[in-house]
């Protein structure tokens, strides 16, 4: 661990390297913890958050997740996918780190859903918030099982919505 006492300040501070998803090298400090504890251990957690895929950006990870899926879904599968990243899940998550997307990040966003309307003023169906959901946890499992990421946050959070359709005019 690399912390150091601020004898001018009298506090400690935590200072060292670390390399980002992209392997490049990168450099982190920061001041004013009460104990040499404390500046480790937010070390700690800083490294465990920012390993690989956690240190992206989230339109980044998106567009990775659709370029690893596109030789294995059909074409009309893709452009759904397409869909659902490019309309709701990239502009609310935009400049984010997906190692800031948290479960709290995720019920909020469940939340900013719940009160969307449609160009006719009506809420969205329950399953079109569970397969945004399900799109979004399945771009989180892409980045666990391939990138690195430490948990999925949507298992956390849990789903919106519903799998089961309405008959129609009903």
């Amino acid at each position: 661990m690399t912390a150091y006492k601020d004898e001018k300040r009298g506090t400690w501070f935590a200072n060292f390297r670390y390399k980002d998803w992209r392997g490049v090298p990168q450099r982190k400090s920061k001041r004013g913890f009460r104990t040499r504890r404390e500046a480790e251990a937010w070390e700690l957690d800083f490294k465990k958050r920012m390993s690989k895929a956690a240190s992206m950006e989230f339109g980044f990870a998106c567009d990775l997740y659709l370029q690893d899926t596109e030789p294995r879904v059909r074409e009309t599968t893709l452009e759904q996918k397409r869909y659902y990243i490019e309309s709701t899940l990239k502009p609310y998550f935009q400049g984010l780190l997906v190692g800031d997307i948290d479960a709290k990040a995720i019920i909020d966003w469940e939340n900013y859903l719940l009160e969307c309307r449609t160009s006719k003023g009506k809420p969205y169906s329950a399953t079109y918030l569970n397969t945004l959901c399900s799109q979004l946890s399945a771009i989180m499992n892409h980045l666990v099982r391939f990138y690195g990421l430490e948990r999925n946050p949507v298992q956390i959070a849990g789903k919106v919505g519903s799998k089961e359709r309405r008959e129609m005019g009903v």
